[in-house]
Protein backbone atom coordinates (compact mmCIF):
# COMPACT_ATOMS: atom_id res chain seq x y z
CA UNK A 1 0.00 0.00 0.00
CA UNK A 2 1.06 3.52 -0.67
CA UNK A 3 2.67 5.09 2.39
CA UNK A 4 1.86 8.59 1.10
CA UNK A 5 -1.92 8.25 1.28
CA UNK A 6 -3.87 10.60 3.51
CA UNK A 7 -5.49 9.43 6.72
CA UNK A 8 -8.98 10.04 5.30
CA UNK A 9 -8.17 7.60 2.47
CA UNK A 10 -7.23 4.84 4.93
CA UNK A 11 -9.81 2.21 5.77
CA UNK A 12 -9.59 0.22 8.99
CA UNK A 13 -11.58 -2.96 9.49
CA UNK A 14 -14.19 -4.71 7.43
CA UNK A 15 -16.84 -2.20 8.57
CA UNK A 16 -15.04 0.40 6.43
CA UNK A 17 -13.81 -1.90 3.64
CA UNK A 18 -17.08 -3.70 2.77
CA UNK A 19 -19.06 -0.55 1.84
CA UNK A 20 -16.39 0.47 -0.68
CA UNK A 21 -16.79 -2.92 -2.36
CA UNK A 22 -20.50 -2.24 -2.82
CA UNK A 23 -21.57 -3.63 0.55
CA UNK A 24 -20.52 -7.21 -0.06
CA UNK A 25 -20.26 -9.29 3.08
CA UNK A 26 -17.11 -9.80 5.09
CA UNK A 27 -17.18 -13.45 4.00
CA UNK A 28 -17.14 -12.36 0.35
CA UNK A 29 -14.22 -9.99 0.91
CA UNK A 30 -12.25 -12.78 2.59
CA UNK A 31 -13.14 -15.17 -0.25
CA UNK A 32 -11.93 -12.60 -2.79
CA UNK A 33 -8.77 -12.11 -0.73
CA UNK A 34 -8.02 -15.82 -1.10
CA UNK A 35 -8.96 -15.92 -4.80
CA UNK A 36 -7.49 -12.69 -6.15
CA UNK A 37 -3.91 -12.00 -5.15
CA UNK A 38 -4.18 -8.35 -6.19
CA UNK A 39 -7.10 -7.42 -3.90
CA UNK A 40 -5.50 -4.55 -1.98
CA UNK A 41 -6.25 -5.47 1.63
CA UNK A 42 -3.73 -6.41 4.31
CA UNK A 43 -3.77 -7.34 7.96
CA UNK A 44 -2.03 -4.85 10.21
CA UNK A 45 -1.97 -5.52 13.93
CA UNK A 46 -4.86 -7.95 13.62
CA UNK A 47 -7.04 -5.50 11.68
CA UNK A 48 -7.77 -5.45 7.97
CA UNK A 49 -6.61 -2.23 6.29
CA UNK A 50 -6.70 -0.76 2.81
CA UNK A 51 -7.20 2.54 1.05
CA UNK A 52 -10.33 3.89 -0.56
CA UNK A 53 -8.42 4.73 -3.76
CA UNK A 54 -6.88 1.27 -4.19
CA UNK A 55 -10.15 -0.54 -3.51
CA UNK A 56 -12.04 1.66 -5.98
CA UNK A 57 -9.40 1.03 -8.65
CA UNK A 58 -9.51 -2.72 -8.01
CA UNK A 59 -13.33 -2.78 -8.11
CA UNK A 60 -13.41 -0.93 -11.44
CA UNK A 61 -11.06 -3.52 -12.96
CA UNK A 62 -13.00 -6.40 -11.39
CA UNK A 63 -16.34 -5.18 -12.77
CA UNK A 64 -14.77 -4.60 -16.21
CA UNK A 65 -13.55 -8.21 -16.23
CA UNK A 66 -9.91 -7.18 -16.18
CA UNK A 67 -9.12 -9.27 -13.09
CA UNK A 68 -8.99 -13.00 -13.37
CA UNK A 69 -9.09 -15.62 -10.69
CA UNK A 70 -5.56 -16.91 -10.54
CA UNK A 71 -6.61 -19.82 -8.31
CA UNK A 72 -4.12 -18.32 -5.89
CA UNK A 73 -4.74 -19.37 -2.31
CA UNK A 74 -3.61 -16.95 0.36
CA UNK A 75 -4.19 -17.77 4.00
Amino acid sequence: MNENCSNKDMLFGMDEICPILRNVSQATVLKWYRQYEDLPIRKLGGQWVSTRKQLNQWLEKFVAGEISNKNHNRN
